[in-house]
């Protein structure tokens, strides 16, 4: 008698707790898709923040271009070969700036600017 009340027991038991876990299931099943999509979401803003960041340096360093230029337009003749030289370089380096902000716009879906930019520096 004892065991068959037991194993009655038993199974009110194991149902119950199924019931719990399911219950369990529903509520946090919704709660971490919405955390996933909230993360998705941070991702993509975080890469376009960063695309944001690499276009704001580009720009920074086409505009800081001015300073060797009008080094060149006012050099002497025995400086122009050394400031010609200067501009040059910052050239080469606003030229991997552009590579590296065409970069960042294509991986951020901006392939349209991304193809722009590299175009207009070219």
């Amino acid at each position: 008698m004892n065991t068959l009340r037991s194993e009655k027991i038993s199974k009110h038991l194991y149902w119950s707790m199924s019931i719990i876990i399911l219950c369990l299931l529903c509520i946090c099943i919704p709660l971490i898709i919405d955390s996933s999509q909230h993360y998705l979401k941070s991702k993509q803003t975080y890469q376009q923040l960063n695309a944001l960041q690499q276009v704001t340096d580009l720009a920074n360093k086409i505009s800081r271009e001015r300073a060797p230029a009008n080094k060149v337009m006012s050099s002497s003749v025995e400086e122009f070969v050394k400031h010609q030289q200067e501009l040059s370089d910052y050239r080469q380096e606003v030229d991997q700036q552009m590579q590296i902000t065409a970069q960042a716009l294509d991986q951020v879906g901006f392939n349209h600017l991304s193809q722009q930019l590299l175009s207009t520096g070219a």
